[in-house]
């Protein structure tokens, strides 16, 4: 194998090898997803990107070791763009 394969051949090798089954990700967001989305807490989901797929289902204290508080972070992300406009030449 060649030391030289870029992102896109691995990926295509991936999808190609048949590793993931996008139909059974799918069939379990179409039966489970709602309920999910209303009756629990916790991060529940398949993340599909160029860069990765990852299925995750972490309950709430997991995703605020890994991530942090993300209502904290979200505020401070405004507050910190709040700031950088008002330093801007107007």
């Amino acid at each position: 194998m060649s030391n030289n394969l870029s992102h896109e051949d691995i990926a295509k090798r991936f999808i190609e090898a048949k590793v993931v089954d996008f139909g059974a990700m799918g069939k379990f967001i179409t039966e489970l997803g709602p309920v999910l989305a209303v009756s629990d807490s916790g991060w529940h989901g398949i993340n599909l990107g160029r860069f990765n797929i990852l299925a995750c289902m972490l309950p709430p204290a997991d995703v605020t070791r890994l991530v942090g508080n993300l209502r904290t972070a979200a505020l401070t992300a405004s507050v910190l763009e709040g700031a950088a406009e008002a330093s801007l030449p107007k």
